[in-house]
């Protein structure tokens, strides 16, 4: 036998509307008094006690029919503490622009639906709660202490949580978890959480007012989303072919694992801020590539930001190596999308190659060591076959080489090379000797010391303003 308390006229008015199917509704019209910001001041005529609430929804009194609609609450003032762990609640709970004086406890229990809207609470524990329909905490929902939601299915539209948010051990989605607009002053810690969807969307973190939105089909949403903490990431488990987003959100750090990571073209990181990755997070440019590489992009439609948020972090980590293989893995990827036109695909591959973007400038110097060689050689054999004769008309009509007059400078083919090639040198080989175009192959060789003055203009020039810093990298 349940020992019923003496009802007060806003308790009883709850009873009433419970029975009809119908909100009770203790609102007053004014926005700024309506505010649950400003519950702890409402008066008796709105207010309820938590154990008259706990007795309605759990059926424990006869005399007091719950419509299958459930029990639907607006803007009144909860006093005590809603205990419901454990409770197998087959109904609806709708508390909405509520003001709670503790923590709301669903751990362990089982639910149809759970809605919260604009209601302000200390907190909500309600680990391994079961919900048939979902969860909403959106509209103004404000929660000051910790939030701990595992369920099935989670809508939290515009949440403020001061502190963590766990999804993590224990946490089985097998629909909608949706957190766009939340703010949280903490941790978003989903470690060992486990999501499943076969649909398009399964993990959004997406700020786009709705870019990314399915009513249907999202697994997982946070749009305009803020994280002061960390998003914990690590030993998630991914079951289906939904997308994981994280478009436009701002989180201080990422804690994640290349097991955690979604298959190829499910991810969405375009517009994603962060300080850093979690020490224990890969930072190594191989599997940041990969990370970046499983991002879903249409033709022509490539989006830098994800790279250059990348590089920034990595660069302020210490990391300036991987930072700078990410930066030309980004230039590779724009040539990749389909977006360039072909002559700039061209200026973008001859840039890789030659100077890494800017990046490697010791590539240009490497392709000048490979011309200096091969002119070196190309010289020695020319000179073998009598090709290179004196520069200077005087000594050409009277002598080939060899021989030469004694005071003539001598062919040396490497130093020629090196003369020939490098336009900021003189080291009298170029204007002393030159190929014949009357001997056989002159004229080939005669193309050839055009070919490596050009060349050597050209990577000289790139050289010197890679190490300089004058080549743009971006």
């Amino acid at each position: 036998m349940v020992d019923i308390p003496e009802l007060t006229p806003a308790e009883r008015k709850l009873i009433a509307a419970a029975a009809k199917g119908e909100f009770a509704d203790f609102t007053t019209g004014d926005k700024d008094r309506d505010d649950p910001a400003n519950g702890a001041a409402w008066g008796p005529d709105r207010t309820l006690r938590a154990e008259i609430l706990c007795l309605l929804a759990t059926r424990a009194v006869p005399d007091w029919p719950l419509h299958w609609h459930g029990i639907q609450i607006d803007g009144a003032r909860i006093t005590g503490s809603i205990d419901l762990d454990g409770a197998r609640l087959a109904t609806r709970l709708i508390l909405r622009q509520c003001f709670f004086h503790a923590v709301v406890r669903l751990q362990d229990s089982e639910i149809d639906f759970l809605s919260l809207q604009g209601s302000r609470l200390p907190g909500l524990a309600a680990d391994r709660m079961v919900v048939k329909g979902g969860v909403f905490l959106r509209n103004g929902f404000h929660a000051t202490g910790e939030v701990r939601l595992p369920g099935a299915a989670l809508f939290a539209d515009g949440v403020t949580v001061k502190g963590d948010v766990f999804l993590n051990d224990g946490f089985h989605a097998t629909g909608e978890v949706r957190l766009p607009g939340a703010d949280i002053g903490g941790d978003l810690d989903c470690s060992k959480g486990k999501f499943e969807n076969d649909s398009d969307d399964q993990f959004v973190l997406d700020c786009s007012k709705g870019k990314f939105e399915n009513d249907s089909d999202d697994q997982f949403v946070l749009e305009r989303a803020k994280i002061a903490g960390a998003l914990n990431w690590t030993k998630v488990k991914l079951v289906g072919n939904g997308t994981i987003s994280f478009h436009l959100a701002s989180v201080g750090t990422i804690i994640d694992d290349e097991k955690s990571w979604p298959k190829k073209d499910n991810l969405f990181l375009d517009g994603l801020r962060y300080t850093m990755l979690g020490w224990n997070s890969p930072t190594g440019w191989r599997a940041r590539k990969d990370w970046l590489d499983r991002q879903a992009f249409r033709p022509r439609d490539f989006r830098p930001q994800p790279y250059e948020q990348l590089i920034k972090v990595l660069r302020a980590m210490g990391h300036d190596r991987d930072a700078r293989q990410i930066a030309m893995e980004k230039q590779r990827a724009l040539r990749r999308s389909g977006g360039l036109k072909l002559h700039e695909r061209l200026w973008n591959c001859f840039m890789g190659v030659t100077l890494g973007y800017g990046y490697q400038p010791w590539r240009a110097v490497v392709v000048l060591f490979m011309f200096l060689v091969l002119g070196g050689i190309g010289a020695y054999c020319a000179a073998e076959r009598g090709i290179m004769v004196p520069a200077k008309e005087r000594v050409y009509m009277a002598a080939t080489y060899p021989p030469a007059p004694p005071d003539y400078p001598v062919l040396d083919p490497m130093i020629y090379s090196l003369d020939v090639l490098l336009p900021i040198v003189d080291l009298h080989q170029e204007s002393y000797w030159l190929p014949s175009v009357n001997k056989p192959y002159g004229a080939l060789a005669r193309w050839y010391m055009w070919l490596h003055i050009a060349v050597g203009w050209i990577f000289t020039t790139l050289a010197v303003a890679g190490f300089t810093g004058l080549v743009k990298k971006d």
